[in-house]
């Protein structure tokens, strides 16, 4: 019996790296004019169309991709971001991964606000406990 394995190395939805940054670009405009939100359909589509329309006068993609292709793709590079980032605050290092600082930008900074905000009270206390009252 022969197996199938071939045929999983000529499919029709691998990603070149320009495809891939494309991608990244695409969805990073969508997901920041949601307030880093989650894309509906609609905005798959989109995204499906700009990475085809752009990745097609470069020849960065042999077929067009689906606004699927593209989610899949998505979710697959955050997983791997987030493998990248527990990586480096386990003490591993930088990563050497090519869109790691694509994606921290833009998945990293939504990370970083709440945190700033429960900073923030605690800053403003410790301004006012200083402050000496004024004697007259």
């Amino acid at each position: 019996m022969v197996s199938s394995t071939p045929d999983r190395h000529s499919r029709d939805d691998c990603w070149s790296e320009g495809a891939t940054l494309t991608l990244i670009n695409a969805w990073g405009d969508r997901y920041l004019e949601l307030n880093r939100g989650n894309l509906k359909q609609k905005h798959w589509k989109e995204v499906a169309e700009c990475v085809n329309t752009r990745c097609s006068f470069n020849g960065a993609i042999k077929t067009p991709k689906s606004d699927v292709q593209c989610k899949n793709r998505l979710d697959t590079l955050k997983k791997k971001y987030k493998l990248e980032k527990s990586k480096i605050l386990t003490g591993g290092g930088p990563s050497k991964w090519t869109f790691f600082d694509q994606l921290d930008e833009l998945i990293g900074t939504s990370v970083k606000k709440p945190l700033l905000k429960k900073l923030s009270p605690s800053s403003k206390l410790q301004s006012h406990s200083t402050q000496s009252p004024s004697s007259s």
